[in-house]
Formats: structure tokens, C-alpha cells, sequence
């Protein structure tokens, strides 16, 4: 059995910097870059950043840039990665009737020609599915509809409901030539890639800054999904408070993340109902057909942003021990979680870049 994590724990006494406004917060604070201290603002020498939001993919979406070409327009170039991810976002919709998506749930059993870029992210999703046994599965959508969470009525569906939408879910049922690019479902089914929409789009705003010159800044899409272009203010790690799950004004961890990499939580504290006082997330375990119930949140960190999208999803609906053991197995991934009764487990590469908070 694995014990909790025996990580030092510091109160938080230095101020934040705070990206986004609280009735729009999701899962992380970003916190300015500092050596020594969970938050602070920036050192004299340093320029003040470049902050642009906006509501897109469902959240509030914020990108933070700190160095840039001193020739490049850094509004407008932050603008144009926005709208990079609003496109990203339709791309990968289960919502958009013109989405690759919605081409192949309605293509009746046929195979149906989609774009590289979708390809790749159900492999990437066909890839978890498997190191997680099936807990990440993107023919969960009968099951999502079930409980009314694309059409925002949501219910406990009856026990025949779930039965009849499980038979249409399995990931090993999707059929992928990579030769002509083309995927097919049986009738019924319904892909869905929503659980990847913001480490996607996150990953090509990041490489669109980039491209354009900007050397610093962080992408946030509703701070479950986060990645790092090039290191944060002063050279030094970036700095990402873990709100507490169930407190939602209070930081229960701090993370560094540095040049290059990623963070994706997944959590039962946004998209939820309540009742009778249990809670019922919308993530789905497609092995039961039923919300997950093991933990309050879990906060992957890794160098892709599409991998830790779908990683922090699929081990979500997992017993904490076994998703912590999995990422043990797994190179350059690192997690961190909350169990159901409020029990904070890291993995071991954790512990050199948290801090736990009183």
C-alpha cells in the first residue's frame, strides 16, 4: 500500500499573482516565477508580462508572455495564438457539426477520411487507452449523452440506460488505417476527443508563439490545462498553485514546472451535480458507466500537453495507488492527486518540485 506523500509543507504568506478572476477559476493559480517563495511579483529588473484572456474551449483561456523579438507585436501575435486555439477547439469537437468528429459518429459504419492532426490525437488517445486498461476511452460519448452532459440536462440515468450505452463503447472496436487516414465506428457509437481539446490547443498556441518569437509565456486554458514556452521570469521555473478541491479559495500545493513541459489536472470540482448530497463528475469510468468516485483531483506533469490531457483523464477513474503506480512505469511523467477522502499521493519524481501547503 502505498503512504502518503511525506512532502514538507510551507504556508502560503507571499502574495499571488493571479491570471484569472475567482468565478472563473479552475484548477491552478499561475504564480510569478521565484526561486524562493510560492509567489511574488516580478524582480525590479524584470518587464512586466503581457496578459490577454478570453473565453474559449468552454473556459476562461489566458496567455501570459514574458520575452518576445523586440520587433515582433506581442498583442498581436498573442491574439492570432487565440484564435489558433479557438480553430484548434472546433477541430477536435464533438459539438461542431462540421468537426472530423462529428463526420465519423455519423458515418453510419463507414470509413471516413479525417485530418493528420485528429489521426494523431486518437492515437495518442488509442495509446492511453491501453496503458491504462481501457479507463480512457474515446467511444465514451453514449455514455456522456446517458447522463445528459453534452446537452447540459444532466440525471442519473436508470441501470438499462447505462447497460445500453456501454455496449457501444470499447476502444478497441475503432478501426484506423493509417494508410489512407481514415477511421471507422459501428453504428451507435460516438467518438470523442473532448478530453484532449485543451492540451491540443494548448500545444499549437505554444507553437505558434514560438514561432513567432516569443522565448516566454505560459498558455492556460481554465488552469486544468498548462504548458511552459521556454523558462519563467528571470530563468527560473515556473510556479503553479494546485487549488484545493474542495476549498476553492485555497492553494493545496505549488508546482514548478519548467521549459517545455506540460500540466493537465482533472478534477470533480467543475463540471458536476449533486444528489442527495454525492457528488457526480462528469468524467466516466467506461468500464462501469458510472462517474468517478476515487478521487477529488489528480495533476499530471509531462512534456506533452495532449499526453497529460488524456493521462490525468484516464488515470482519474482509477483506485489512487494504481494510477500513481502506472506513472511510476511511465519515463518523464509525474503526478500528483487527492484522494476521495482527502488524501494527498505523488509520485517519487514529485518530490523535488512540490511544495505542500498548510
Amino acid at each position: 500500500m502505498r503512504k502518503p506523500n511525506t512532502l514538507r509543507r510551507k504556508e502560503i504568506s507571499h502574495r499571488f499573482v493571479l491570471i484569472s478572476l475567482l468565478s472563473f477559476l479552475g484548477f491552478a493559480l499561475i504564480l510569478a516565477g521565484c526561486s524562493n517563495a510560492p509567489g511574488a511579483g516580478n524582480s525590479n529588473d524584470e518587464p512586466e508580462p503581457i496578459i490577454e484572456e478570453t473565453f474559449l474551449l468552454g473556459t476562461l483561456v489566458t496567455v501570459r508572455a514574458h520575452e518576445w523579438d523586440s520587433d515582433l507585436d506581442i498583442e498581436s501575435a498573442i491574439e492570432q495564438s487565440l484564435k489558433v486555439m479557438e480553430d484548434a477547439g472546433n477541430v477536435v469537437s464533438v459539438y461542431h457539426p462540421e468537426s472530423d468528429i462529428s463526420a465519423v459518429n455519423s458515418g453510419g459504419g463507414q470509413p471516413i477520411t479525417v485530418s493528420p492532426e485528429i489521426f494523431e490525437l486518437l492515437e495518442i488517445a488509442l495509446e492511453v487507452s491501453e496503458l491504462t486498461e481501457g479507463s480512457l476511452d474515446p467511444t465514451i460519448g453514449p455514455v456522456v449523452e446517458a447522463w445528459g452532459f453534452y446537452a447540459d440536462d444532466r440525471r442519473i440515468p436508470d441501470d438499462d440506460e447505462i447497460e445500453r450505452a456501454l455496449e457501444l463503447v470499447g476502444h478497441d472496436r475503432i478501426e484506423i488505417n493509417k494508410a489512407d487516414s481514415t477511421v471507422t465506428i459501428s453504428d451507435g457509437m460516438k467518438l470523442d476527443l473532448e478530453a484532449l481539446a485543451k492540451g491540443y490547443a494548448g500545444r499549437l498556441a505554444v507553437e505558434f508563439l514560438a514561432d513567432q518569437g516569443v522565448t516566454s509565456a505560459l498558455i492556460s486554458a481554465g488552469q486544468s490545462s498548462i504548458e511552459a514556452l521556454g523558462d519563467g521570469p528571470g530563468g527560473r521555473a515556473w510556479r503553479v498553485g494546485l487549488l484545493d478541491p474542495r476549498q476553492r479559495d485555497k492553494v493545496y500545493a505549488v508546482v514548478e514546472l519548467y521549459a517545455g513541459e506540460a500540466l493537465s489536472t482533472s478534477g470533480d470540482t467543475q463540471r458536476y451535480f449533486e444528489v442527495d448530497g454525492q457528488r457526480f463528475s462528469h468524467i466516466l469510468d467506461p468500464r462501469t458507466g458510472w462517474p468517478a468516485q476515487t478521487m477529488q483531483t489528480i495533476t499530471i506533469v509531462t512534456s506533452d500537453s495532449v499526453v497529460a490531457d488524456a493521462l490525468s483523464t484516464g488515470l482519474f477513474v482509477l483506485e489512487p495507488t494504481d494510477a500513481l503506480d502506472r506513472v511510476e512505469e511511465m519515463p518523464d511523467v509525474e503526478a500528483i492527486l487527492v484522494t476521495s477522502d482527502g488524501e494527498i499521493m505523488s509520485t517519487s519524481g514529485m518530490d523535488s518540485r512540490v511544495t505542500i501547503q498548510e
